[in-house]
């Protein structure tokens, strides 16, 4: 997956924004929460982070090339290595990762994002 590719993934979610964080970092968020991450320069296909739950946690980390996100393996993230996984697999996770995040925002954030 490329930085584009995404990037085009992230922004057909409702409300996501991106910014560049610590230096490198180019994170996606919802509501102010971050959602995924990637570095913002270097060679591709592109790794990233992502948040998950708590059973997609336990079920990606078995596999080779997903390991446990440095810093936030607590708060069950992920980094999926460049190529480790199909590009639908991780636009799954990404669209799942969205959604963790706008579902622990409050209710009426979460009807504004969606616009209902």
């Amino acid at each position: 997956m490329t930085r584009d590719q995404l990037r085009a993934i992230c922004h057909s979610l409702p409300g996501t924004t991106e910014d560049i964080k610590w230096g490198d970092d180019l994170m996606f968020s919802v509501g102010g929460k971050i959602y995924c991450g990637t570095s913002a320069s270097g060679p591709e296909p592109i790794g990233l982070s992502m948040k998950t739950t708590p059973a997609t946690f336990d079920l990606m980390t078995g596999q080779e090339g997903v390991t446990p996100a440095a810093y936030s393996a607590r708060f069950h993230w992920i980094t999926v290595a460049p190529d480790a996984l199909a590009d639908s697999a991780v636009e799954d996770l990404v669209r799942q990762a969205h959604e963790i995040v706008l579902s622990k925002l409050s209710k009426k954030k979460q009807r504004e994002i969606r616009g209902e």
